[in-house]
Order: structure tokens, then sequence, then C-alpha cells
């Protein structure tokens, strides 16, 4: 059984003191030699002198995003303009070693060319959806023995970078504690990443999650047992056909009934072996399937909620619209019975001011005996109102 392989690794603009690797020291003789940001890309780009590995550089894929000067480009700026808080509250530059890349490769056996297409793209769309815009570029190799693509994360200027790389966030978030948990937290959120990463793409194709372990080794010992798997493949294909032809050969000396048995034989092998494969494909046809079919009904789900809010919002317009017809009917009524009241105030005002030489007249002929008068007067006006 085929086993995924996705793994990540973070870069500075220089290279850091304790990841150089001379072959002096003792404690990291072992280790990987330290590469920088500017080595990365250049390796990718299949520049002159950085891949020595490749018997016939080609030029990469871009797949998605920005090509790799851009990505190089913007490590650069996020150097430049993020600024660290050190102890004493006091804002610094970060230093020329400080990680500023995130840099990441998602592989695949050869013999597993028939998934590749499907597998590539739905890794893209994995590490759209970890990583969004913080994901810069994806790139594919087409000059090497196994397919391949690499990927690259730059974070946000002014944030911590170490967020973007999942064991370090583990680290990061776990600084109070010990040593050794720190270490076990670190190592819990790596395989945390390889079983997400499973879960959502290789689970769909019938990989497994781990493969057969390797030695820690220096990066030309591990280009070194590369050459030397590629020739023992050679030796297997070579052998393959010679035990074909010493077959044919025994085949035509076989007498007829033999030759019948064996053809008989080859038919059922040839089926078993086309089942077990239609099998291995049906499982990963379901499976798509199933993804479809999920997609399907979301979609149908998001089109009906579309539906019903368009008819929702129709309704609530036409509720407002009438209602506001109905307020501007009112306000029509309002203004006219304030005219109406402007005007009888009007009249009041012209009856008050004509009356009022009257009104005087009257009250110095009756003098102390007015109000007496006034009073009558208004009783027996009501008094005749209240009777018609």
């Amino acid at each position: 059984m085929s086993y995924q392989f996705i793994h990540i690794e973070d870069y500075g603009i220089n290279i850091s003191k304790k990841r150089s690797n001379n072959g002096t020291s003792e404690k990291y003789k072992k280790e990987t030699k330290g590469r920088s940001v500017s080595q990365i890309i250049s390796e990718a780009k299949r520049d002159n002198g950085f891949c020595s590995h490749v018997e016939k550089p080609e030029e990469p894929i871009i797949l998605y995003g920005k090509s790799l000067d851009e990505v190089e480009k913007l490590a650069m700026e996020y150097h430049s303009k993020t600024k660290i808080i050190d102890k004493n509250g006091k804002e610094k530059k970060l230093r020329s070693d400080a990680n500023v890349l995130l840099a990441g490769v998602i592989s695949l056996n050869r013999e597993n060319m028939e998934i590749w297409e499907d597998y590539k793209n739905d890794s893209i769309a994995y590490l759209k959806n970890k990583y969004g815009k913080k994901l810069i570029s994806v790139i594919e190799h087409t000059d090497e023995e196994h397919p391949h693509i690499h990927f690259y994360c730059i974070q946000d200027i002014g944030k911590k970078f170490d967020l973007i790389h999942d064991g370090k966030k583990a680290l990061h978030e776990n600084k109070d504690k010990k040593k050794h948990d720190q270490n076990i937290a670190y190592l819990d959120s790596m395989r945390a990443f390889q079983e997400d990463f499973f879960k959502v793409v290789s689970s769909n194709y019938g990989l497994s999650k781990d493969g057969p372990r390797r030695s820690r080794m220096s990066r030309s010992d591990y280009f070194k047992l590369g050459r030397e798997v590629k020739l023992i493949n050679q030796v297997k294909i070579k052998a393959k056909k010679d035990a074909y032809k010493f077959a044919i050969d025994e085949f035509r000396n076989e007498n007829w009934l033999n030759k019948i048995t064996t053809s008989f034989d080859f038919n059922r092998k040839s089926l078993e072996e086309a089942t077990r494969r239609g099998d291995k494909y049906k499982k990963s046809l379901g499976s798509k399937n199933k993804k479809l079919k999920a997609l399907e009904d979301i979609e149908t789900k998001y089109n009906d909620l579309r539906k019903d809010f368009k008819i929702r919002v129709n309704n609530q317009t036409e509720l407002l619209r009438n209602k506001n017809s109905d307020l501007e009917n009112e306000n029509k009524k309002i203004k006219q019975e304030n005219t109406d009241l402007i005007s009888e105030n009007q009249n009041l005002k012209t009856t008050l001011e004509e009356s009022f030489p009257l009104y005087e007249l009257l009250k110095n002929k009756y003098g102390d005996r007015f109000e007496e008068w006034k009073d009558n007067l208004f009783n027996t006006v009501k008094s005749k109102l209240k009777f018609k």
C-alpha cells in the first residue's frame, strides 16, 4: 500500500547558526544542513548550482498564486516591516536568521500516477482552506522521479511567524510549561497535522498515513540512497523482462494440455488483479460520489435559503411600501386639518378684532352689571343651542 508524504519547514533570510553543518559539530553532524530563503527559492526555480540532484532540470509549473521571485520578495518585506517587543517593552527588528517563510512539499509515489491530478487538486484545496491568504504560491516539479508539489506561506506583517507552523504554534502556546511538556505538545501538534491531511485528502485515495520509517541522514546521503534505489528499480525491471521472456519460451515448450491449463491460470490471475484494482477505484469513486452528493445537498439548501430569503425580503418590502403609503395619506390629512385650523383661527381672530369695540361699548354701558349680563346672555344662547 502506498502512503502519503507531506512535510513543512521554515526558513530565514540568513541561515541560523545552530542549523549550520560543516561536519565539525558532533551535535549537528547527522542533521540536514540549514538553508536560507534565497537558496530554497533558487532550488525551486532550478537555478544553476542549486539543483545538482536533478539530471535534467525543467521550469517549475505555477499551480496557484504568485511567482517564486514574488514569494522571495514578500518574505523579505515581512522581515523588514515586522517588529518584535522584547522583555523590556522595547520594539526591535527581527533577527537576520528569524524564520520568515514556511515551505512545504506534498509527494506521491510514481506508481500512483493515475490518481496524481485529482490528489494534487485536492491537496491544493486543503492548503487554501488551512492557510487562507497566507498561502502565497504552489508549484509543481515534473523533472524528478516522484510527482510532487511545493507550497509557500508567509505570515501577515506584524504577526508572530510561529503561529502558521503547527508545531511551533504549540510550543508558543505552552511556553510557560516545562521543556518536556513543550516537546510533547510539539510532537502531538505535528501528528495532528499529518492526521488532518490524511482524513481530508489521502484517505479518499486508499493511501496509508505512515510509510516506512527512515533514519536521519545528510542531504547528500539521502540523494545517494535515492540513486541507489533507482539503480535497483532498473535491475528489477530488467529482471521482469527476462522472466517474461523465459516464461514465453517455457510456454512454447509445453504440450497442448499444459498450454491450455497455463492460459486459464494466467487469465484467472489477470481477472483477480483487475477485480482488486476495480474494488480499489470503486471505493475511491464511492468516496468522491459521497462528497459530490454532499456538495449538491449544500448547494440545494443554499439555493432554497436564497429563494426563501428573497421572498421574505419582497414581502417585507411590500409591507413597508404599504405602510409608507398609509403614512403619506395620514400626513396629507393632518396637513389639511392644520390648514383648516389655521383658517379657522384666522377667522376667529378677525371676528374678535371686529367685536372688540362693541365689547368695550357694552362693558361701559352696563358697568358693574356687565358680568351678570354676559353670563345671562351665554346661558340663553346655550339653552337655545341645546334646544336645537
